[in-house]
């Protein structure tokens, strides 16, 4: 594995899972086209609290592809 470098005082699980599961799906092309893998990129970044509710977008570390906050 690379040298991976992680922002300090981030959450890092997000983006660097999120990363490597779209990486995985263009890997075994399960995404076929660009829109298909932003459009699991952007299902992945979802964040849920336990009673099925979406955490607001202010609360939830930035997700910049490649960067791991």
């Amino acid at each position: 594995m690379t040298d991976i470098k992680f922002a300090e005082g981030g959450q890092v699980c997000n983006s660097f899972w999120v990363d490597k599961v779209v990486a995985l799906l263009q890997e075994n092309r399960i995404t076929a086209s660009e829109s298909e893998t932003q459009a699991a990129r952007s299902a992945l970044q979802q964040v849920w609290y336990s009673e099925s509710q979406l955490v607001p977008a202010a609360q939830i570390t930035g997700m910049t592809p490649g960067a791991f906050h």
